[in-house]
């Protein structure tokens, strides 16, 4: 991660349980037992029981990292594609993703796209800001009118970044949904085609 910048650590929040390496030995452990396919109707259902549910973009999130073994007590007994399996390596970014979104109540993607061109209006106004102060520093006389311009230009340097940052968060959550969804697809077709298998073995 980048200097400056907070760093969310699953395991903080809920304990060793969500280590990465924790994670991962879980993940390897269900590679070694074959499950019974269940559909993700199925899964859905057990994991609705344990937890509440959200809907849009906030909810597919959270029910991604339920897939990917991030609730071990209550993760459900299903063998994931590597789709799927391949994504733990960025439970970090999930995890900062998701606490932005419950932070600033973005649950659907309307509410991620006001967000968005919100913050993307207020970032270019401050940018705009800052290179008028910038020209009025280089005109500037005096050593007190530069400093005293140098300070409104550091006052306003940290919002700039912060939404320089949440501005990148909106671009990922966004192409991170539709690459989620996209898995979540592909996980039920390869259920199907396993269920089909099966039905055309026992002829």
């Amino acid at each position: 991660y980048k200097d400056g910048y907070d760093k969310v650590r699953i395991e903080k929040a809920f304990g060793n349980d969500y280590l990465i390496d924790s994670i991962n030995k879980r993940l390897y452990s269900s590679r070694q037992i074959i499950f019974k396919p269940l559909l993700q109707r199925t899964i859905f259902e057990e994991y609705s029981k344990n937890n509440k549910i959200h809907k849009g973009i906030y909810g597919l999130f959270l029910y991604y990292c339920y897939l990917l073994g991030v609730f071990p007590k209550k993760q459900s007994k299903q063998y994931l594609p590597y789709s799927i399996r391949k994504e733990i390596s960025k439970l970090d970014k999930y995890s900062e993703q998701v606490r932005f979104m419950a932070n600033n109540n973005i649950e659907t993607k309307e509410d991620l796209e006001y967000f968005s061109k919100s913050n993307y209006e207020e970032y270019r106004k401050l940018i705009g800001k800052r290179e008028t102060l910038w020209k009025r520093y280089r005109r500037a006389k005096t050593k007190e009118d530069k400093s005293e311009i140098l300070a409104e230009i550091n006052n306003i340097q940290p919002v700039i970044k912060e939404l320089r940052k949440y501005d990148k968060y909106c671009k990922d959550i966004k192409d991170r949904s539709e690459s989620m969804q996209n898995n979540l697809d592909n996980f039920d077709k390869d259920i199907q085609k396993e269920k089909e298998n099966s039905i055309n073995n026992t002829r």
